[in-house]
């Protein structure tokens, strides 16, 4: 346990090279006192303890689920006492998942690459000033996480070779979460487009989680309009026979969402009684491809865009993670001490807020930075 607390604390202190840390460590009695340790570990010894952890990573996640239920009872009691909003959800409640990159340790150029495990893919441009392009290649990993995106704080993932796309991961990503907090209950999940495809939002339906899913635009019709099957607007609403979009009146859970004809009128609401006119009336219920262009949470609603407008926390715990507790910075070769090297970074990150929450600073309580 000593070396578990040692290997969590170079994360906390952002120390990315074991011989460096060791040597920082050997000379911190307090370092070593808040390990239980007389004296760091040789270099040689530290690297055998890691060998040998990323055997029993079952472990670290039965400590890391502790960890976040503390954090959960923490939140509650805070809440009780009025430091934390009184109309905060519960933790867990809205969720985001996403993707972010790890490259690999080994130098991908040499003929026979040194971690074999590693792949090539593609990630956002680090510094999109100096390149046109939306994407660019690098050789590693990927971290595929879910996170709570009121508090901000990481729930759990998984790890694949870069090569691995984001939106066939969801039911593998989401299986880990709820396999490591099964007393959780998601309600909604933010994903961006990367996500919306069909069998994924169906998948997410079936396990009562409301999808809030960017979707991609419809491609432009011949006069210019963008509609999803010639009815329905970007945003997912139909029209009405004169073309005009539909107004979203309510939604029952039997028959769908109830949608009316604009209150203006359009250019068939006046016509004569034999001509064509335009349906007072729709229902459209969420099933099939309108799951994908409605949605269950009808995707033009003010309530939509509010969880929509969540989604950024994930990518925030994604830029503290690798500022802040080494979360893409690492000397592993293979896989699984990669994903172990994940696993840790994120058990000190939320570490870290547990202390905060404990100390009664809600306000800072992702505040990563140490004295």
């Amino acid at each position: 346990m000593a070396k578990l607390s040692a290997h969590c604390l170079q994360h906390v202190l952002n120390i990315r090279y074991a011989n460096r840390f060791l040597a920082e460590l050997d000379a911190n009695p307090k370092w070593l006192a808040l390990c239980g340790l007389n004296q760091a570990p040789s270099e040689s010894a530290y690297s055998r303890f890691k060998k040998l952890l990323s055997a029993h990573q079952n472990d670290i996640d039965e400590i890391y689920a502790e960890v976040v239920v503390e954090v959960g009872t923490e939140l509650g009691r805070l809440q009780a006492a009025g430091i934390v909003p009184a109309d905060a959800p519960v933790l867990g409640k809205y969720v985001a998942m996403d993707s972010t990159d790890v490259e690999a340790y080994g130098n991908p150029r040499r003929h026979r690459p040194a971690d074999s495990d590693a792949t090539w893919g593609y990630r956002t441009p680090k510094n999109k000033s100096e390149t046109s392009k939306d994407v660019e290649l690098f050789y590693g990993y990927k971290v595929h996480e879910v996170a709570d995106t009121y508090y901000g704080l990481p729930l759990g993932g998984i790890v694949l070779p870069a090569n691995a796309g984001d939106g066939p991961q969801l039911p593998k990503v989401l299986a880990e979460v709820q396999r490591l907090h099964s007393w959780m209950s998601i309600q909604y999940l933010v994903a961006d487009k990367a996500y919306a495809g069909l069998e994924r939002l169906k998948h997410l339906v079936n396990l009562g989680i409301v999808p809030v899913v960017a979707v991609p635009r419809p491609r432009k019709d011949e006069d210019g309009s963008r509609l999803f099957d010639g009815i329905y607007t970007a945003d997912g609403r139909p029209t009405c026979l004169g073309g005009k979009p539909m107004e979203y009146v309510r939604t029952d859970p039997e028959q769908g969402h109830l949608f009316r004809c604009p209150g203006q009128g359009c250019a068939l609401k006046h016509k004569m009684d034999w001509s064509r006119y335009c349906d007072s009336e729709v229902w459209e219920k969420p099933e099939g491809r309108l799951l994908r262009i409605v949605g269950i949470l009808p995707r033009f609603t003010d309530e939509w865009n509010r969880i929509y407008k969540m989604r950024p926390a994930i990518e925030r715990y994604f830029r503290s993670g690798k500022h802040s507790r080494l979360l893409d910075q690492h000397q592993c070769l293979e896989i699984e001490k990669v994903s172990l090297h994940v696993k840790i970074s994120r058990l000190s990150y939320l570490a870290t807020v547990l202390a905060h929450l404990k100390a009664n600073d809600y306000a800072k309580m992702r505040r990563m930075r140490v004295g």
